[in-house]
């Protein structure tokens, strides 16, 4: 949350870029945020003024309107990505040997929850 934080989103908006490999209709991302289409609409109102996003027509119904990621989107969420991708310095700083046990036990955490599904 806090890196996310940084570059002035919220999760709503990390989670319209993460979703948009490929145009997506808007009601399909309200779908997916679990919400209402006015609040996709409030999304991609704040993403479009950044520059991240753009609307356009879907070609086989003009009136679905596609969210599209621009360059500069593309460049903010692998920018992003890669900064979460890194471990946070508390678990950086604990010896390898605590490394894999943490990795162990969150692994099997893991198992449980897939297996509680």
């Amino acid at each position: 949350m806090a890196v996310i934080r940084e570059y002035d989103l919220i999760p709503p908006h990390w989670i319209a870029l993460q979703t948009l490999e490929e145009p997506k209709p808007m009601g399909e991302l309200a779908k997916q945020l679990s919400c209402d289409n006015s609040n996709v609409t409030w999304i991609t109102d704040r993403l479009e003024e950044r520059g991240l996003v753009t609307r356009t027509q879907a070609e086989h119904d003009r009136r679905v309107r596609l969210l599209v990621l621009t360059p500069k989107g593309q460049e903010l969420r692998e920018e992003i990505s890669a900064r979460l991708a890194e471990p946070p310095e508390a678990i950086v700083k604990l010896s390898r040997a605590d490394q894999r046990k943490l990795r162990e036990i969150l692994g099997r955490a893991i198992a449980n929850v897939e297996t509680d599904r």
